[in-house]
């Protein structure tokens, strides 16, 4: 892009045609998509409460992102070439930062509808939520496991912000990093075995691979 105005979160589609991302230039946050060339421009949000963190299904076909369009965050739908949006979620509270299960059937989220911030899961074909962290911390989940089966977190209920994985149902918490440095912006890799992540000594991020097993 080549724009005055701020353009940033990008995600690549996933048959790498297309690039999302976030735009302030028609004055606040809306979802954009572009070609990799740099050519066909195509606006998806058109509300004043704009969209933004746009992240694509597994298919390519539809993207979900956080909208303020009502005053507060929730979860919407859109497909890809601008046309069904859907509300996902219309809660009181903070909805945001959805992920999409590797199946494509389900969104994770983030939401302080409980009080705190916890993890969230959405099946789309139901419309039903499950809570997955109900601890007195606030709690994120930042990514999958390739197997679906299982999530990547971080809480900060030791001190520093720490990373945990944890099955879809919330159980089976295990820590990965201990409380004295922050961790955050858990990504796990394609095969399932490493997590990177940021730790911050001394203010300063540095990145960083965990073995998952080890």
């Amino acid at each position: 892009t080549n724009h005055p105005a701020a353009d940033f979160s990008p995600r690549w589609s996933p048959d790498g045609n297309w690039v999302s991302f976030t735009s302030m230039r028609d004055g606040h946050h809306e979802v954009y998509i572009v070609g990799v060339d740099g050519h066909q421009l195509h606006r998806l949000t058109e509300q004043p409460g704009g969209g933004s963190g746009a992240v694509w299904s597994p298919d390519g076909q539809h993207l979900a992102f956080t909208s303020m369009r009502d005053g507060n965050a929730n979860i919407f739908l859109i497909n890809a070439d601008g046309s069904g949006l859907k509300r996902l979620t219309d809660n009181g509270a903070m909805d945001g930062a959805p992920v999409w299960s590797p199946d494509g059937q389900q969104i994770a989220f983030n939401s302080n509808r409980s009080g705190n911030w916890d993890g969230y899961i959405l099946t789309l074909i139901t419309g039903d939520v499950q809570q997955v962290t109900h601890g007195a911390a606030h709690e994120f989940i930042f990514d999958w496991f390739p197997s679906g089966d299982k999530l990547v977190l971080t809480t900060d209920e030791f001190g520093e912000e720490t990373i945990f994985t944890a099955k879809t149902d919330g159980s089976g918490f295990t820590k990965l990093t201990d409380g004295h440095m922050r961790h955050t912006s858990p990504q796990v890799s394609p095969n399932g075995k490493w997590i990177v992540c940021e730790r911050y000594e001394s203010q300063v991020a540095k990145l960083m691979m965990i073995n998952v097993k080890s």
